[in-house]
Formats: structure tokens, sequence, C-alpha cells
């Protein structure tokens, strides 16, 4: 669990530096329909549904305090999973939809190397979404995605020393296609 707790605390120093909404945990919702198995997401930048039954954790507890809250932390039966949204700002006047996610990944892959996560690329489909396993300062492992949707960053994180890497990457990539923004 403390290893968990420095992981998810270096995180959000990665993300300090951006602009986003303060208290974002405090202020959001989850809501679960039972008769369509979805949990939705509400006060983020709009609301997001993801296949599942989700609930927050108490890592909001843990940061509540903090005077910028980014992520949202939800729980199943099995897994934790980290999630962070911001807009993307960087200009779309790239006519390959490649370029533009390269520009893109870029900018965000610059705020990890300032803070010294270090980070090897697993996979990528080369137009919306990069799967990492990143290193934190204190040399814990964990798995995590970076992708673009509808104009928006998502940072998703799962946290399940059961899985397996392959387990790891297909849970994060099937939860990122499937996200509806």
């Amino acid at each position: 669990m403390r290893k968990i707790s420095l992981t998810l605390i270096l995180l959000l120093f990665v993300f300090y530096s951006c602009n986003s909404t303060d208290n974002i945990i405090k202020n959001t919702e989850v809501e679960y329909l039972q008769n369509k198995d979805i949990t939705i997401i509400h006060d983020f930048i709009q609301p997001i549904q993801i296949q599942g039954k989700w609930k927050k954790t108490n890592y909001e507890e843990e940061f509540g305090n903090r005077k910028r809250d980014y992520f949202l932390y939800l729980k199943d039966d099995k897994n934790i999973l980290g999630i962070y949204l911001k807009t993307n700002k960087t200009r779309s006047n790239f006519i390959d939809r490649k370029k533009f996610f390269d520009n893109s990944i870029s900018k965000e892959i610059e705020y990890l190397e300032e803070i010294g996560i270090t980070y090897e690329l697993k996979t990528t489909d080369n137009e919306n979404y990069q799967l990492y396993k990143f290193r934190s300062l204190s040399r814990d492992e964990f798995y995590g995605l970076i992708g673009f949707k509808n104009r928006k960053i998502f940072y998703l994180s799962v946290y399940n020393n059961n899985l397996t890497e392959k387990e790891k990457e297909f849970f994060l990539t099937n939860l990122f296609l499937n996200l509806n923004t």
C-alpha cells in the first residue's frame, strides 16, 4: 500500500503544473447504471462513461487537503484505476493525424521528464494512444496510458499486482477504446 501511495503522490506532481479545475475529486459524482453496466463520471470537462461498476476510493481523502486535485481514483472488484483528463491545447492545423498525435504526445511526455519519471513505450496505435511502463523516482513500476479523444487528453493508470504485463496492457487499451465522452 505504501508503494502505491508514493507512486500516486509522484504522479500528482507530474500534473501539478497543468491547468485544471481545483478540487475535481470533491466535485465529481460517480453514478453506476446497472441496466447498462456502465459508470458515469460527472463533473469532469463533460461526463465520461466507462464499462463496469466503479466507485470512488479513499485516495480522494488522501489528496483532499491539497490545493489542486487532478486525479480521480476508482475501484472495482479487482483494480484501482487512476483517471486524469484535460483539454488538448495542441494546434490542430496538422493535416496528417499522425503528426498531430506525435506533437501532442511529445508535449505530454515532457511533463513526465521534467520530474524524473522514466518510461518505456510498450505499444501504440500511432494515432490515439500510447501505453507505457512507468518507473517513479522511488523505482516503483506501474502501467499507464496517454490517449487523445475528442480534443481531450486522458491519462489512465491501473494498479493491480495480480495482473500480468499483457493483462494490464489489454485492460488499459480496452478501457480507453470503450470510453464514451
